[in-house]
């Protein structure tokens, strides 16, 4: 709100510089995220390719990509709490 307040009362050139400041900041941490991130995302491109070669309807499981760190979503123990707690909140709804 503070921000906005004073980009309210400043002049039109400085609050366009600070803009222009801050964007610059919020490129250079994406492209440090894209940079530490995009091996992964390259070997992910690999498997969904890989997958779709084979026919098959591509579906994303961490186990597949080899030497993913460990992540708790997208996993077959995820994908299988999932299950048990639809399973869980259909049964739920059956009795309501």
């Amino acid at each position: 709100m503070a921000i906005i307040f004073a980009g309210c009362l400043s002049s039109f050139d400085l609050a366009w510089n600070v803009a222009d400041i801050l964007m610059g900041i919020m490129c250079i941490i994406n492209l440090i995220a894209i940079l530490a991130l995009g091996k992964w995302a390259l070997k992910c491109l690999d498997d969904y390719t890989r997958q779709r070669k084979q026919g098959i309807n591509p579906v994303f499981n961490a186990a597949s990509i080899p030497g993913l760190p460990a992540c708790e979503c997208w996993n077959n123990a995820f994908d299988a709490q999932i299950e048990r707690d639809l399973e869980q909140r259909e049964k739920a709804f059956e009795k309501a």
